[in-house]
């Protein structure tokens, strides 16, 4: 079955030489074969509003995915690989995320690195502990030393 995509913003790899597809225009996270480009699984539907950023935590069982366009509603989503289902939302100051656009995971997968567009900052989220992230914020809007200008 081939699904067409709209407006991509994000691939990662998964386990099994497969990658995951942050399809913001479907308003989903398709799973596909790297060999074939088959669906695996779509994820999401129905729960996530435009996902601009997906990587899979370092367990391999787990991805995150940065959802939504709206400061209000910007957040970050934790997804079983497995069956795709919602595992949680991390629990954030709301305000926080302003359209997060890409996602990254530090080597031993204890870091969550996320592209803040709107706020003009990177957040480093400590994700060792899913229920209780703590958060730094890297750079701010402007054309300084240190600072990040769309």
């Amino acid at each position: 079955v081939w699904l067409d995509f709209r407006q991509l913003f994000q691939v990662c790899w998964a386990p099994g030489h497969t990658v995951l597809v942050a399809d913001a225009g479907n308003k989903r996270i398709q799973h596909r074969s790297a060999n074939t480009g088959d669906l695996v699984k779509m994820m999401g539907e129905g729960e996530l509003e435009e996902p601009r950023g997906v990587c899979m935590l370092s367990c391999g069982s787990k991805l995150i995915v940065a959802d939504g366009e709206q400061h209000d509603s910007a957040c970050l989503k934790v997804f079983h690989l497995s069956n795709g289902s919602l595992h949680s939302v991390l629990p954030l100051a709301k305000g926080l995320l302003k359209r997060p656009i890409g996602l990254a995971v530090s080597p031993d997968g204890t870091m969550l690195a996320v592209a803040n567009n709107l706020a003009d900052n990177v957040l480093i989220l400590n994700v060792s502990d899913l229920a209780n992230p703590t958060v730094v914020q890297v750079g701010q809007h402007g054309g300084g030393e240190g600072e990040l200008d769309r």
